[in-house]
């Protein structure tokens, strides 16, 4: 029997590449390229792998090599009746690199999985090509990255899709940071009242199984669902403090006028006869743009454990609401019809803070600092000084920040600017 050690070995060659699905279909689309679309250039569809990064599969190796890929290619190579082939060998390019062969094709690989290049093989594997005088390819034979002109499309696609993504993750991040902002500032100020405490402590803990870290890998849809939870809490907190708003201050308050008592003044009212008749002629003058009746003289008497520098002693509810602008009146109506206590000013007073930008914690530090009543005038002084034409209050967060500490030094005297507003606008008749 004769041996056949002299028939020819039908193995495929090392380095050939096995027929699948895949491989035809890149080639298939390499075939069908007609050139890049007007307006579009190779650095283009760079640019484009580029934003959509690691949600795309272009880890940042990956688009490195890929830009040294394209940088070999010629603008011509991406024209009609032409394809872009980069005829540089392994070997070449993993010097360039410093890396080994078996990375560059491991590279390769994964840029074909990702469907932006195929291969156009020459019989014996080896890459090589040649060009014309003007540089336009003769042949070539090598990394053939016409399937990534195909995908550009779908990739810019891609990537706003991405980008939205990004932007709504960032941005409800940053609405977790500041509702969380917000809860610490409500707690510390409800926790600074012994009759809140009790129920402080059982929202804490909710508060704190909420803050759970956010990181780089936290998906959005987790941050979509702790947003309305934290929300809800701040909600739960801001209604405890309305309706516990200082009971105790004003339970302790003596010889107050009845609201249902008309023009009956405090007993302790440092306001001469001769100022309340100025008074209640500007307040008829104030109650005409507003439309709304006012309740009797009340002084706030604050307790025992209250900062009595600010003045607020000094200060009666009619004065209060003589002042105040027509945004104040509005949010009083809004919230209970007259006769108006301190309690309805208090809480006009905390929803009003939003629209001129004071936030909570500033609110929050006030109410501690110097009592709720005083904080709720300072917010009304603030509100009327950032409508004035002369020297307005451009930033009404920073101004009562600047009376808790004048009332935390106690140089804070309410009822001096309370007057002085009074007597502006009587003159203004």
């Amino acid at each position: 029997m004769a041996l056949d050690h002299n028939i020819p070995d039908r193995s495929p060659a090392v380095g050939s590449r096995r027929s699948s699905p895949e491989t035809r279909r890149a080639s298939q689309c390499a075939e069908r390229f007609t050139g890049l679309s007007e307006g579009v250039n190779r650095y283009d569809l760079l640019n484009a792998a580029k934003r959509c990064g690691r949600a795309a599969g272009f880890t940042p190796i990956l688009c490195q090599f890929l830009e040294y890929l394209i940088n070999h290619t010629y603008d011509q190579d991406w024209e009609s009746g032409t394809r872009p082939i980069v005829y540089k060998s392994v070997t070449r390019m993993a010097r360039d690199f410093g890396i080994t062969e078996r990375q560059v094709r491991n590279w390769e690989r994964r840029l074909f999985q990702l469907g932006v290049l195929a291969w156009n093989d020459s019989a014996n594997h080896r890459r090589t090509g040649l060009r014309d005088q003007s540089g336009r390819l003769i042949f070539a034979y090598g990394i053939d990255l016409s399937p990534l002109a195909s995908r550009h499309d779908e990739l810019v696609q891609l990537c706003e899709e991405i980008e939205a993504h990004e932007a709504r993750w960032r941005q409800v991040k940053l609405a977790i940071g500041h509702e969380r902002r917000e809860i610490r500032a409500l707690l510390s100020e409800a926790s600074a009242d012994s009759g809140r405490r009790a129920a402080a402590l059982g929202h804490q803990s909710r508060f704190e199984a909420l803050t759970t870290p956010i990181r780089a890998a936290t998906p959005l849809a987790f941050l979509e669902e702790l947003l309305p939870a934290l929300k809800a809490l701040r909600a739960e907190l801001e209604e405890l403090l309305i309706e516990t708003a200082d009971s105790k201050n004003f339970a302790k308050t003596s010889k107050i006028s009845s609201r249902a008592a008309q023009n009956y003044p405090h007993s302790n009212t440092t306001t001469t006869q001769q100022f309340r008749r100025k008074s209640n002629s500007s307040n008829s003058c104030s109650a005409g743009k507003s439309e709304r009746r006012l309740t009797p003289c009340q002084a706030f008497k604050p307790s025992p454990g209250m900062i009595r520098g600010s003045g607020i002693e000094h200060i009666t509810l009619r004065q209060v609401l003589t002042i105040g602008s027509k945004r104040f009146a509005e949010n009083l109506q809004a919230i209970t019809s007259n006769p108006y206590g301190w309690n309805d000013v208090i809480e006009a007073a905390h929803w009003l803070r939003q629209p001129l930008g004071i936030n909570q914690s500033a609110w929050a530090e006030a109410c501690v600092t110097m009592g709720r009543p005083a904080a709720a005038v300072c917010v009304v002084l603030a509100d009327r000084g950032a409508t004035r034409e002369d020297n307005p209050v451009e930033s009404p967060g920073g101004y009562l920040r600047a009376l808790t500490d004048r009332a935390r030094a106690g140089e804070l005297h309410l009822h001096r600017s309370v007057f002085g507003w009074l007597q502006k606008d009587f003159a203004d008749g």
